[in-house]
């Protein structure tokens, strides 16, 4: 649903986007049914998969994973289902131009929708795809209740903090952000100490490192001579490249006997 309403408005931020249902109806029909889903609502296949992962995590003693799915549902719901939702097809209406988007763009929603509230009002379809027996029963009255009433609380924080939650120009940092930044700075530390430590051996002037560096510098150099003459001073990728075909046949090959061997 993402995708297609960039594909059609050519926008990728919240603070450009709004007001959309009116241009793109089934869009927003489809992307609501989809956040529907993964927010667990009854109905839809979330109600189902969600809640067995957290009885899983209850019944092999594991509190901490459950927390974090409980964590992870709200803020799903609350960043999905709520915010993106409404500031991309309910928040203001802006004057934005939206192009058709292609039939299999629609039909891939479409699909994906159905399959969202068939799973979700037919669990057992989904049941009989797994590989183990399961009578796990979702609709029963406290787990309808207590699913409805935890939505229903974080919808009334969402309405409440919505004017402060007005989408912002600027640059969400992700948790990647905490190993990214530790890693570059490493990188930085290494690499500066590699240099050091070649400028140092350059320095020194020995006679064996004078002969190793160079094999560094240019390894095609000392590979044997070939009729097309000595090798380049410079080295050079595309003369010791392999064609795309080969790629393209190892592919092919890698794919035959994957699907051969999940036949067999």
């Amino acid at each position: 649903g993402a995708g297609a309403v960039i594909y059609a408005t050519g926008y990728q931020k919240l603070t450009e986007l709004g007001g959309l249902y009116r241009k793109m109806p089934l869009t927003a029909i489809f992307f609501n049914i989809g956040a529907l889903a993964i927010a667990g609502m009854p109905l839809f296949s979330g109600f189902i998969s969600k809640p067995m992962l957290m009885s899983a995590a209850t019944l092999s003693h594991l509190p901490a994973v459950e927390l974090l799915l409980y964590l992870g549902s709200i803020g799903t719901f609350f960043s999905i289902t709520l915010k993106l939702n409404y500031f991309m097809f309910f928040g203001p209406e802006r004057e934005i131009k939206v192009k058709k988007i292609p039939l299999n763009m629609s039909v891939a929603m479409a699909g994906l929708a159905f399959l969202c509230v068939l799973y979700g009002v037919f669990p057992q379809l989904l049941y009989n795809r797994l590989p183990f027996a399961i009578a796990y029963q979702p609709y029963t009255f406290d787990h309808v209740i207590s699913t409805l009433q935890l939505v229903s609380a974080v919808f009334v924080v969402f309405w409440i903090l919505r004017p402060h939650l007005l989408p912002q120009n600027a640059i969400s940092l992700d948790f990647d952000w905490f190993y990214r930044k530790p890693f570059a700075v490493l990188m930085w530390g290494l690499i500066r100490l590699i240099g050091k430590i070649r400028d140092g051996f350059a320095v020194q002037g020995s006679a064996a490192l004078a002969r190793v560096i160079p094999f560094f510098e240019n390894p095609v150099k000392w590979l044997p001579q070939t009729v097309d003459g000595p090798a380049p001073a410079v080295y050079n990728e595309d003369r010791y490249r392999l064609p795309v075909g080969v790629a393209v046949f190892m592919g092919i090959v890698i794919f035959v006997l994957t699907i051969s061997y999940a036949w067999l």
